[in-house]
């Protein structure tokens, strides 16, 4: 069995100055999360531009959210949909579901379909959902609906996540956890 170590505040935040003058981008990333909740936008803003410019894939996808809403920034829809597209190349899936949402507003109907089949290739759940709706609408008012085929393809794509996900070593931990 593994002792537990007790560690105080003060070390706590040591350790978490220390890392960040690292440039770890997970920390850098979380400290701009802890901003965000408590209303500091610019630097929630400045911790998440330095994680993202070291390709972490959440943080873009929360300078989207500030360039969006204009939080601690103007309002920018081109760096939103840069910070966007750069979440989505770094697998980012609620990136990339939203990517295809907004090809879809624009009438992209073929670039949305690509982003939201990725993003149910990646076991995005709502992005499938989100494509049976599109090609029901799509039948419906005649705008150049897909076939039931890319749905599917949605489907098994999703599945084939999620399966991959599965272990044994999984169920056990989570079997753990549920007792």
């Amino acid at each position: 069995m593994l002792a537990t170590q007790t560690i105080s505040d003060a070390e706590k935040d040591a350790i978490k100055r220390r890392r960040i003058a690292s440039n770890d981008p997970i920390t850098l990333r979380e400290v701009g999360k802890d901003y965000y909740r408590e209303r500091d936008y610019e630097k929630a803003f400045q911790h998440w531009s330095r994680a993202a410019r070291l390709r972490d894939a959440d943080a873009h996808y929360c300078l989207t959210i500030l360039y969006l809403e204009g939080l601690g920034v103007e309002k920018d829809e081109k760096k939103r949909l840069y910070h966007l597209e750069e979440a989505s190349i770094g697998g980012h899936l609620v990136a990339r579901r939203n990517l295809g949402i907004d090809e879809l507003s624009n009438g992209r109907l073929e670039r949305s379909v690509k982003h939201l089949l990725i993003a149910a290739n990646l076991g995005d759940a709502e992005a499938v959902e989100f494509l049976k709706e599109v090609h029901e609408m799509g039948q419906e008012y005649e705008m150049g609906a897909f076939g039931i085929d890319v749905c599917d393809a949605a489907v098994r794509g999703y599945q084939a996540a999620v399966d991959a996900t599965k272990s044994p070593e999984r169920e056990a931990a989570e079997g753990m956890w549920n007792k």
